[in-house]
């Protein structure tokens, strides 16, 4: 019993990698059109999310440093890197409001809530 739930993770681990990778490359587009991203993409749509975490990152202060990072926590920490999240989208929609970067917000936090790995 132990070998087969062995086996059966390491199978759900394979194909959770494999997704992963793969859906990191396409374009946001592609994301919103399968269904991973449900929120408003204008603007962003030529992206890969790769891209857009590196642009986000250039201009706003925040607890990860790049896409990989972000997904590391992620997949290991999802608690409290979903609650950061939260916490970085509300504080980009409190005056000075930076309303743009609380949409990149939106699009990457959408993006690591919809990924298969996390539920």
């Amino acid at each position: 019993m132990s070998a087969d739930v062995a086996r059966l993770r390491a199978s759900v681990d394979e194909r959770v990698v494999y997704i992963h990778e793969k859906v990191r490359r396409i374009r946001i587009y592609h994301l919103k059109k399968y269904g991973i991203i449900h929120c408003d993409i204008s603007n962003y749509e030529n992206y890969t999310m790769c891209e857009l975490v590196e642009e986000f990152c250039e201009v706003v202060p925040c607890c990860f440093r790049n896409y990989d990072e972000l997904a590391d926590n992620f997949e290991h920490n999802f608690k409290r890197c979903n609650a950061n999240m939260v916490q970085l989208r509300a504080d980009l929609l409190t005056p000075p409001a930076a309303t743009l970067q609380a949409r990149m917000a939106h699009i990457v936090h959408g993006y690591f809530l919809g990924l298969p790995w996390i539920g």
